[in-house]
């Protein structure tokens, strides 16, 4: 069979091959009509499914919720008690609105600057909490409906650049149930991740729709992906790379300026108001190995360990940690230069076809997370998330193109990868189910991760085994002295529960380093506490909150210490400030009704004290202290 140009496919027949100058030229318009005939198929067939394709796309969709209802019911895990459980603005409307105007974490029960503007994924986390309560399976749920879109995304795109029905049922299946996403879709924190594809896949399926380009709704969508995630950037590039010339031949006309004036300037407007909330954009971590050359080395040896990622899906601990290339010796280095020149030829090879659309697709959403710019320095399973789907797209256009399919016996083989990545994904859905199961997993897989260790003494802390939640913090400080403040700070915390004051504080005293940060405070005025010098924990209070004002934390802590003190009007308005700036746990509200009880203030305090176990629920001391208030209040009466 003759190679016939791609150019010949796009453009008008008879006009193309009187310039296509060959003795067999009604043999090459034969070959040239059947090959449009079998695309112009396969893309009618996308735009009007027949009942059959519609019954086996809504059966793919249904059994991947019944792959992933089993994550219905897990518990929240690692962020989500900060995110979700422990944040009270997600029970306040206000939210809804003001997440536009904030950092992503700024509004949380303890407010941080993450660098992160996300306030779609605010909007989404407030109806949630409005509509089911901060209860984990409205979450997870929310996150399996998502996926599943997701999935109907893929298969539409694959359907739109001339994907067969069983190649894209075969693709869509494939990603639904990769075990590389089962941190995104187990995972309610990760719910970002699963917003910012689906909308930029929604973007992608109306740009390789059929027929005229909607650029209203590609433009929208791309907006809304960069509203769900900062990632969403990665699908601006990709419709780029496919605008200019990729999706294109090189002889076809330039693209029209108008639609990219809109893109560019809702990307500059997004950029500024980025900029404006977060003053900055979450450029946190120095280069890997401290030098350029180590720096470059690990993105290399990163990039070799993405790309196998996509085949071989071995990693999926929440915190995989990555050696940072030292010397040529590094076999990573060299596996990832490997993988460079192997993805370069891939793309090579398929310059004049469809796949290299999908291949540099891999790309840029690589670029964001490849740490090239020195950002957060992480390695999550869930940044994988959008990367298969443009190498699986790739080679099925490939496999379409040597009708794969037809060779007896790759079907059956097909079936029993699908079959096995499903029985490992299930396995491996379970390791998210709690706190306590994650970890321990993480902790196995990761001896020498500092998170994992850090976290894993959370999980003890919890369970009051203070002993092994101390010996689980030293090690994950050890690991990284100077630079991990977390497991610091929580193993003094855990000193301090454990009773050991004076130990908690001699560990203080010898990193003075960390005196910068309110917590380093509000731990010494702890140790004070402790040991009944109140004076002293009172002035360590006073610079935790000039430190850090904004956080109803510290307040509550220095009304804590004026109650111990017996000053009880001091320790109200304490609390109060707590309570007006987010305090509104049960600890918070039971001091709070205390503070008025010892005032004599008994109406206030009983209606604190109900308005706490209407919402958190029945509480025997709470009732006894009812009980004694609505006694003096009868005395006081009379």
């Amino acid at each position: 069979m003759y190679d016939v140009p791609l150019s010949l496919q796009r453009q008008n027949l008879p006009s193309s091959v009187a310039k296509y100058t060959h003795p067999d030229k009604n043999r090459v318009y034969n070959i040239i009509a059947q090959m449009m005939k079998m695309q112009n198929h396969n893309r009618i067939s996308s735009s009007n499914p027949s009942p059959t394709e519609t019954l086996l796309v809504v059966a793919l969709l249904v059994s991947t919720v019944f792959v992933w209802a089993m994550t219905l019911g897990f518990g929240f895990v690692w962020d989500d008690w900060a995110m979700i459980h422990g944040n009270p603005s997600l029970l306040r409307l206000s939210t809804l609105w003001r997440g536009f105007g904030h950092d992503f974490w700024a509004l949380h029960a303890q407010p941080a600057a993450s660098g992160y503007w996300r306030p779609l994924v605010t909007v989404v986390h407030v109806l949630l909490a409005q509509l089911f309560g901060v209860v984990p399976w409205g979450f997870h749920a929310a996150s399996v409906l998502f996926h599943v879109a997701n999935v109907h995304w893929v298969y539409r795109i694959a359907r739109n650049v001339g994907v067969s029905m069983v190649s894209a049922l075969a693709i869509g299946a494939w990603f639904a149930i990769y075990p590389m996403n089962v941190e995104t879709v187990s995972f309610a924190s990760a719910l970002p991740d699963l917003m910012y594809a689906f909308f930029g896949l929604g973007a992608i399926y109306f740009y390789t729709k059929p027929g005229t380009r909607s650029w209203v709704w590609i433009v929208s969508l791309l907006g809304l992906s960069l509203l769900s995630k900062e990632m969403g950037i990665s699908f601006v590039l990709w419709i780029g790379c496919m605008e200019w010339g990729a999706w294109k031949n090189v002889s076809s006309p330039r693209p029209k300026k108008t639609p990219w004036i809109w893109i560019v300037g809702m990307c500059v407007v997004y950029g500024m108001a980025h900029m404006l909330v977060t003053h900055g954009v979450g450029m946190r971590a120095q280069f890997w190995g401290g030098s350029a050359w180590t720096h470059i080395g690990t993105v290399v040896k990163l990039f070799g360990q993405h790309l196998f990622l996509v085949f071989v899906p071995f990693g999926m601990s929440p915190t995989r940690d990555f050696d940072v290339v030292q010397g040529m010796t590094d076999l990573g280095l060299w596996a990832g230069l490997v993988g460079m020149a192997i993805y370069a030829g891939a793309v090579q090879m398929a310059w004049k076809t469809p796949s290299r659309h999908f291949l540099l697709g891999f790309l840029c959403f690589w670029l964001p997370v490849s740490n090239l710019l020195p950002a957060e320095g992480l390695i999550a399973d869930r940044y994988v998330y959008m990367m298969g789907p443009c190498v699986w797209l790739a080679l099925f256009l490939w496999f379409e193109k040597i009708n794969i399919f037809a060779v007896k016996g790759f079907k059956t083989v097909y079936a029993f990868l699908l079959v096995l990545m499903l029985a490992y994904g299930l396995r491996q859905m379970q390791v998210w189910e709690s706190d306590e199961s994650l970890w321990s997993y993480a902790r196995l897989q990761n001896i020498a991760s500092p998170v994992a260790l850090n976290e894993w003494g959370n999980v003890m802390l919890h369970k009051k085994d203070l002993d092994r939640a101390c010996a689980a913090y030293q090690s994950a400080w050890e690991l990284r002295r100077q630079e991990y403040d977390d497991a610091f700070f929580n193993l003094v915390l855990c000193r301090v529960k454990n009773k050991q004051p004076e130990q908690a504080q001699k560990l203080l005293a010898e990193n003075a380093v960390f005196s910068n940060h309110a917590e380093y405070w509000d731990l010494m005025a702890m140790c004070h506490q402790e040991q009944n010098d109140l004076f002293s924990a009172w002035q360590a209070q006073q610079k935790a909150i000039e430190i850090n004002p904004s956080s109803w934390k510290y307040d509550y802590h220095a009304g804590l210490i004026q109650f111990q003190s017996q000053n009880f009007d001091q320790a109200n308005q304490w609390f109060s400030s707590a309570v007006r700036k987010g305090g509104t746990v049960k600890e918070v509200a039971h001091y709070y009704a205390l503070s008025f009880f010892y005032l004599g203030d008994y109406e206030h305090s009983i209606d604190i004290w109900k308005q706490m176990q209407k919402k958190f629920g029945m509480d025997p001391l709470a009732t006894t202290y009812i009980e004694k208030a609505e006694q003096l209040r009868k005395l006081q009466a009379s």
